[in-house]
């Protein structure tokens, strides 16, 4: 087949490739893996740098290695945190990975079969499944083609200048910080270089540029062996480990798209085929594809960590295989036919796996089989909606999502915190009574503003509950969202109400006070005052102190909150509350001021409300009666 000829239909190939990736991208919420990638990368403090990703997941992930959440990271700063974008990287990837498989099925083959292969690749449910999944599965993938690719070329003969070299070194650099099993897939080319390569000048210098990418991973190997030597002695993987046996039809019906069927055909034609078209290439091939299976199982002996759930390991596996099968379909007597029966077979279980989706037993997310809410959807609903001095209020169905996962960062906070720049407060459904009113206090906090948000048609068990709290103390605003999948309405503290403007202060160091609002309760005798703050830059965190007092009309200091540091769990809102007993009667102002923690200096601002200056701002004039 001609150049001119396949182009077209990898063009289609490729976009058929993406249209199922890009299908996926918004239909389920990051699993706890995906929490991971996402935490690793910074979602909970951006931006990371490198040594904070390194030291992230060496101190959270340590059986992992950076360089897909440096890569995810920079990413990130380009398209934000919403789970859409940052997923389109996997996908990105992914589609390389079918331009990438072609490429060298058709060095090592030809093209007839390049493209079958690429065609397989494409629309197996499996490999489809990483093309949505904000992992480093499709980068590994990518690298491991383009790797192979550059191998054989080397390995061949080919023309190779400088650039081919520097290239294959960083490449096998590359793959070692991708995946901490990239060593498997290079133990299968070096079985293959071992047994098969020309023994020539060329040879040797392929063993040189491995070593020398190998040698720049030598200073993450202490890391990783620690968090190898954690992982096997925590006893957790290994019990939920499949026997080698077990694992063989797994594997059979993960390589066949969920048809074990389809064997019948391989191993009907693959003999016959095999024998009657036998090349050095197809030879290569299996060599190396047996190399690195064999390689995963003996390593899976001696640390058993192979489940259902984990059969992604073998994905290099898969992807040489598939170029097999295309090699055996095209080089039967009337392949087109044949390829063509095939490939209707493969895309009804393919379809049938893809309408599983994680329920599919080989699709790794057991944490979506927990109840949850539509995270994702509130996320979008509320997206340019929500504002700086909002919280989301809603429900869920299982703590997970509340809970801090493996970096410590939630699913909450990530689609609250990191996508809306809110804070979330989920309520778990079961709690009732006492533990309800604790768990909504606690959860809500000093937010002035709350967005009631929930499932219109799957209402909590104790949304009347909560809704009755909510309304004890707000009152119910602006609708923001009223669709069959969710529903979203403003509520504002009764004492704020719901048109009020918002106070904020500009200060001169690019500190804000983004709302400010107090209450004096003359019967308890006490003043509340409600503070919300934001900081231009992290360090500034650790450099300000935060004071709230009274003071009479002469400019006396009459009581005072203990000062607080900026750092010291007042983002976003800080509330404080001064009693006022014994004070006499008169008219008194709450101020707050923002001062240097070590100077002791006043920062200057502006009220954007009145434009006034000053270094100290009033919250709220009061009478204490007589």
């Amino acid at each position: 087949m001609s150049r001119g000829a396949a182009l077209p239909v990898m063009v289609v190939v490729m976009l058929l490739g993406f249209a199922l990736g890009a299908a996926q991208l918004n239909a389920d919420i990051l699993w706890v893996d995906e929490m991971a990638s996402v935490s690793a990368m910074g979602a909970e403090d951006p931006p990371y740098d490198i040594v904070r990703i390194v030291r992230s997941i060496v101190a959270h992930d340590p059986y992992s290695v950076p360089l897909y959440s440096i890569v995810g990271a920079g990413w990130a700063r380009l398209v934000g945190w919403p789970q859409v974008p940052l997923r389109y990287l996997s996908l990105l990837f992914g589609v390389f990975c079918i331009a990438w498989l072609f490429r060298l099925a058709s060095d090592m083959l030809n093209r007839r079969a390049a493209l079958v292969a690429a065609f397989l690749f494409a629309t197996n449910a499996f490999v489809i499944i990483y093309f949505h999944e904000l992992r480093f599965y499709t980068l590994w993938l990518l690298l491991s083609l383009a790797h192979a690719w550059q191998y054989w070329r080397l390995a061949t003969g080919a023309r190779a200048g400088v650039a081919s070299w520097i290239l294959f070194v960083a490449s096998t650099s590359a793959l070692l910080y991708t995946h901490p099993f990239s060593p498997f897939v290079l133990l299968g080319l070096g079985v293959h270089h071992l047994l098969l390569a020309p023994k020539d000048r060329r040879w040797f210098h392929v063993l040189i540029a491995w070593a020398a990418g190998c040698l720049t991973f030598l200073p993450y190997v202490p890391l990783l062996a620690i968090g190898f030597m954690e992982a096997a002695d925590s006893g957790v993987v290994q019990s939920k480990a499949a026997a080698t046996v077990e694992l063989i039809p797994m594997l059979a019906n993960v390589f066949t798209n969920g048809v074990d069927a389809l064997w019948i055909a391989m191993f009907a034609l693959g003999g016959w085929t095999i024998w009657r078209n036998r090349t050095s290439q197809i030879l290569s091939l299996l060599l190396i594809a047996v190399s690195i299976l064999a390689a995963l199982f003996v390593f899976h002996e001696f640390f058993p960590f192979l489940s259902s759930r984990r059969l992604r390991y073998f994905l290099v596996v898969l992807a040489l295989a598939l170029v097999m099968f295309a090699h055996i379909l095209t080089s039967a007597p009337r392949w087109p036919v044949l390829v063509l029966a095939f490939a209707l077979v493969w895309l009804a279980g393919g379809y049938h796996i893809y309408r599983q989706a994680e329920q599919w037993t080989y699709a790794a997310h057991r944490s979506l089989l927990v109840p949850h809410p539509p995270l994702h959807r509130f996320a979008d609903a509320l997206q340019f909606k929500a504002r700086p001095q909002d919280a989301i209020l809603g429900f869920t169905q299982s703590d997970l999502w509340n809970n801090g996962l493996r970096f410590g960062f939630s699913t909450v906070e990530y689609y609250s915190r990191a996508v809306l720049g809110i804070h979330g407060a989920f309520i778990y459904t079961e709690l009732a009574g006492d533990e309800l009113r604790e768990e909504f206090d606690q959860r809500v906090g000093a937010h002035p503003y709350l967005l009631f948000t929930y499932e219109p048609g799957n209402q909590a068990g104790n949304f009347a509950e909560v809704k009755a709290l909510l309304e004890q103390n707000y009152v119910p605003c602006k609708l923001l969202v009223d669709a069959d999948e969710v529903f979203s309405q403003r509520y504002a503290l009764r004492s704020l109400g719901c048109d009020r403007g918002y106070r904020e202060i500009h200060y001169d160091n690019g500190i804000k006070i983004i709302d400010r609002f107090a209450e004096y309760d003359d019967e308890a005798k006490s003043l509340r005052v409600v503070t919300g703050w934001e900081v231009a830059d992290k360090w500034q965190l650790e450099q300000y102190n935060v004071s709230v007092q009274i003071i009479t009309p002469d400019w006396q200091k009459a009581r005072q909150a203990s000062d607080r540091h900026l750092y010291d769990n007042i983002l976003t809102w800080y509330a404080v509350e001064i009693s006022t007993e014994g004070l006499p009667p008169g008219d008194y102002k709450a101020m707050v001021i923002l001062y240097d923690r070590y100077t002791v200096k006043k920062i200057p601002g502006v009220d954007t409300m009145t434009g006034h200056a000053s270094d100290i701002f009033s919250v709220l004039s009061f009478t204490i009666d007589f």
